[in-house]
């Protein structure tokens, strides 16, 4: 299991929530939450955004690992968001570009 989808259920069981619950409150099904919790499929954008969002969670440490779990009060939430969806995006593109460039040795 990654990091990454031990920080989803930290925030989760932080939040005194289910799965079904956090699933409706960032606009998905039940299944696509638990597949993210499961790593079977990948964060959407949207999901990240809405996650962020609704309950001041920073990105950079949501995905990466780093800095603190909630934005504090004092932060431009909007913007650190775009910003973060802007960052993974390019991460994304060159995770994506460098699989399709790989060679099989």
């Amino acid at each position: 299991m990654s990091g990454l989808s031990q920080r989803l259920k930290r925030i989760r069981n932080d939040l005194d929530m289910t799965q079904e619950q956090i699933a409706k409150e960032c606009g998905i099904s039940t299944r696509t939450y638990s597949s993210y919790e499961n790593e079977d499929r990948n964060l959407s954008l949207q999901f990240l955004k809405n996650l962020s969002e609704n309950y001041d969670i920073n990105l950079n440490w949501l995905v990466l690992g780093i800095g603190t779990c909630y934005l504090s009060s004092n932060d431009k939430k909007s913007t650190i968001v775009d910003d973060d969806l802007k960052k993974l995006e390019k991460i994304r593109k060159l995770i994506s570009d460098f699989v399709s460039n790989a060679k099989i040795i």
